[in-house]
């Protein structure tokens, strides 16, 4: 059962009160750097679950810009705690920029200002110059770039992090559905790259595995492999890109003097029209993963399965009508 507001709070209070008192003992063992880490991550945790609970929320704007400011300075005096750190690992303090960065986004949503979304921008960029394999940073750079439409940056960016075998697919929503609405001839061939890679490597791979299972008598395992397939073949991504790729070409052939020969081959816009009404007819798998980037939105805020279900109905929407 869920706590109501009175024990959420009795919670965070007792919560807070360790926190401090785990300062205090830190304070008088300055030297001991593990000691410094076990803190910050304590109160990195406090943080989560007073954001978790809604109480970010019910702050004002004020409030919320002087909350930021607390956090960056705590970014940056906790970076001198990961300077031995590997370069593929996080900064221990990276999460207190991930906070302030997600505060920037709460206050544009509630606003309207998109001078927020270029101080989330500046932090996320901050953040990669000491976490330079921060993926987290990285997907909320191109979530921001793709609300002010910065396409060249999102293809950059969707690039540098190296999206590979299902990811395509899980993802594609935070970079694709700006390209292909926006018509960007090279993001969107990386789009059309990407896609095929994924496909043809799920054709190859899901037989041989599929062929394993059955031989090793795992007929569970043959089973899954086969539904896995047919939902990555059903997938509205793939469909979607197909169809970007059908207009694409379409358009190009009517649009560069240099195909004049091959105008004369392509099918008439009443034959496109027809491909794009045998695939409204189809059933489409949505693969989307909305819980990849961590921000602790408050329950009341997170999507539930109607929304989710409502986007992908309008993304299908958007696509084929």
């Amino acid at each position: 059962a869920r706590l109501v507001e009175t024990e959420i709070t009795e919670f965070i209070l007792c919560l807070e009160k360790l926190v401090v008192e785990s300062a205090t003992a830190v304070s008088q063992l300055a030297a001991d750097q593990q000691k410094q880490i076990k803190h910050l991550q304590r109160h990195i945790n406090l943080l989560y679950i007073t954001r978790y609970s809604g109480r970010h929320d019910k702050l004002s704007v004020e409030e919320k810009r002087a909350l930021i400011l607390e956090l960056l300075e705590k970014h940056y005096s906790g970076l001198p705690l990961g300077t031995s750190l590997n370069e593929t690992e996080f900064q221990y303090s990276d999460p207190y920029a991930n906070i302030a960065a997600h505060l920037h986004l709460d206050l544009y949503n509630s606003t309207g200002d998109k001078h927020y979304l270029l101080e989330a921008l500046t932090i996320c960029n901050a953040v990669l110059k000491t976490s330079e394999k921060n993926y987290l940073a990285r997907l909320l750079i191109l979530k921001i770039q793709a609300v002010l439409g910065g396409i060249e940056v999102c293809t950059s960016v969707y690039t540098e992090l190296e999206i590979k075998y299902l990811q395509a697919e899980s993802l594609s929503y935070l970079n694709e559905r700006p390209v292909l609405t926006l018509g960007n001839p090279k993001a969107f061939q990386l789009a059309v790259k990407n896609c095929e890679v994924l496909h043809r490597s799920n054709r190859r791979d899901t037989s041989e595995w599929t062929e394993t299972a059955y031989k090793n008598g795992n007929f569970e395992k043959v089973l899954e492999m086969v539904r896995f397939k047919n939902r990555l073949s059903n997938s509205h991504y793939k469909k979607s890109i197909d169809l970007g790729s059908l207009l694409y070409s379409w358009i190009d052939g009517f649009s560069n003097p240099k195909l004049t020969e091959l105008k004369n081959h392509l099918p008439s816009f009443e034959s496109w029209y027809d491909v794009v009404k045998d695939m409204k007819s189809e059933t489409y798998e949505d693969m989307r993963d909305f819980n990849i980037i961590d921000d602790y939105t408050p329950i009341n805020r997170q999507l539930n399965d109607k929304d989710i279900k409502d986007t992908f109905s309008a993304e299908v929407s958007c696509t084929y009508y």
